[in-house]
């Protein structure tokens, strides 16, 4: 005792204050933490939208990434062109260019606007009169352009339904569908340009392949992500053998599913197994 004061019997009162301290500051220190934790991953560049998101993370065995744009640059570039029908490739790219709109911003348009001007420098003398962009419905853009005082249309857009506006014979239809396989396989995007007028019929003028390039840092994230015990999932809207290829080149294994395909199945469980290996919908 000192002054008064006894500290055996001021201990008991000092370890009751702190028990009954706990439930009132223990939400304040989980927040405390968790920015703490943001503020860290802020420093690192990771754009923090709520505090708990830090703890979410920490949690995570499963990440589902989108392919465009996440996996991938989003930056899309003319590969390849297969000029048709009596039509040249530079034709195919200026038809292709025209049939786009740079102020869309679309990387399919800015692909094909990119490539006319590598290439080519220009337009010509033709000057669009309309333009229509994409429509989900026909899955096309078009455009009415005119040229030397002659009018017609371009329409570009998924290789099917630019082959049903063309009424192309069975014999076009396989050859076309034939190098379209042979450039999905290798990972690229094809679309198919045409030109023709109303009344008159439209040709297939060529298609042409597109290729959207990894980002540098996709291979080393999935293999960290991995490494944490973080299974990573790829989705994506594109044709499946452009699924089979990037998951190659992300060293993504398991199969590789359409969404379709997997809400097929009528076993749960066997739609759970799937599922936990499958890189594409």
């Amino acid at each position: 005792m000192r002054g008064g004061v006894n500290l055996a019997q001021i201990l008991p009162l000092t370890v009751v204050l702190l028990v009954s301290a706990i439930p009132v500051a223990l939400p304040s220190m989980f927040n405390i933490s968790m920015a703490v934790g943001s503020l860290e991953l802020s420093r690192k560049g990771v754009l923090v939208t709520r505090l708990s998101a830090s703890e979410d993370a920490a949690t995570m065995n499963v990440l589902c990434a989108d392919k465009t744009g996440t996996l991938t640059k989003n930056r899309l570039s003319i590969a390849e062109i297969i000029s048709l029908n009596g039509f040249k490739e530079d034709e195919v790219a200026i038809f292709g260019a025209l049939a786009s709109n740079e102020a869309d911003k679309d990387p399919i348009d800015l692909a094909f606007l990119s490539y006319v001007k590598q290439t080519s420098n220009s337009l010509g003398e033709h000057k669009i009169l309309e333009f229509t962009p994409f429509d989900p419905t026909t899955r096309m853009t078009q455009a009415l352009v005119s040229l030397g005082g002659d009018e017609f249309r371009v329409y570009k857009g998924a290789v099917e339904a630019v082959l049903e506006l063309c009424h192309s014979p069975p014999s076009e239809r396989s050859e076309v569908e034939r190098r379209v396989q042979t450039l999905t396989e290798k990972g690229y995007r094809v679309l198919a340009v045409a030109r023709g007028a109303e009344g008159v019929g439209y040709t297939l003028a060529g298609i042409a392949a597109l290729s959207d390039e990894l980002r540098e840092d996709s291979p080393r994230l999935v293999n960290e992500l991995s490494e944490l015990g973080v299974s990573v999932k790829m989705l994506t809207g594109d044709a499946l053998p452009v699924a089979q290829e990037v998951a190659r080149k992300l060293n993504l294994t398991g199969p590789v599913e359409k969404m379709s395909a997997l809400r097929s199945r009528g076993d749960e469980n066997e739609y759970a197994q799937i599922v936990e290996g499958f890189h594409s919908m």
